[in-house]
């Protein structure tokens, strides 16, 4: 894809997103085509995850809605810095607290603030979701290939779920047009098979990778630690 239709598409897709998000309070007015591996059923608890892509971030209230079980989510407290506009702030607070009504009683949990309670969540077998495409800033790292080399993506919910043994389902959301959703479920892992759970987060990174433009932080990209 040409830099400046690249450039184009990246704004449209994140002017599209916000609009979207406060459309999704109301979840019946969508039709959603689901795609892959579809039976929520069983009661051993997932680790939802999924990238900035697409819709993905506002559509796991489809996922929560078909699973109709207690989920909470991992988010980052780097957005309520007081270095970012104070309106923007606002936004992304009120963003997951709308996003809250869907979760069955669970939260929104911003790892910086909030280590202990994620560690009981994930002790008391409930439900996550984590976006994980962030790049990582410690040791705590998982490195997989994305564009081209070797990149390091935050760890800890994998590290977590791995402890509590949880499944890993990867899932992505995509906005079709006219109130249509498509979501797409990957197969669910076992959290203490590192192989399976790598295979399962390259999918989402593929995905990424084929369809740039609707991912909304490639502005990060230069911030990845890469290994040779």
């Amino acid at each position: 894809m040409p830099y400046q239709e690249l450039i184009y598409c990246y704004h449209y897709e994140k002017t599209l997103l916000d609009p979207l998000e406060v459309r999704i309070e109301d979840i019946d007015r969508f039709t959603i085509e689901w795609e892959g591996h579809t039976d929520f059923s069983g009661d051993q608890p997932r680790l939802w995850v999924a990238a900035h892509w697409g819709a993905s971030i506002p559509g796991v209230a489809f996922i929560a809605a078909r699973r109709q079980k207690r989920i909470s989510g991992i988010a980052t407290a780097a957005l309520k810095r007081e270095t970012v506009p104070a309106g923007f702030r606002h936004h992304v607070l009120r963003r997951y607290r709308n996003l809250e009504k869907y979760f069955y009683g669970g939260h929104a949990y911003f790892h910086e603030e909030s280590p202990r309670e994620i560690v009981r969540a994930f002790r008391r077998k409930e439900d996550m979701i984590v976006i994980f495409d962030m790049p990582a800033i410690n040791e705590s790292a998982i490195y997989l290939p994305f564009f081209g080399a070797q990149r390091g993506f935050r760890a800890g919910a994998l590290r977590h779920a791995q402890r509590n043994d949880y499944l890993i389902q990867p899932y992505w959301v995509d906005y079709l047009g006219r109130d249509r959703m498509r979501v797409w479920c990957g197969e669910p892992v076992r959290a203490s098979e590192r192989e399976s759970v790598e295979k399962a987060l390259q999918v989402l990174l593929h995905k990424i990778e084929r369809q740039p433009c609707k991912w909304f932080i490639f502005e990060q990209l230069p911030f990845y630690p890469v290994r040779s």
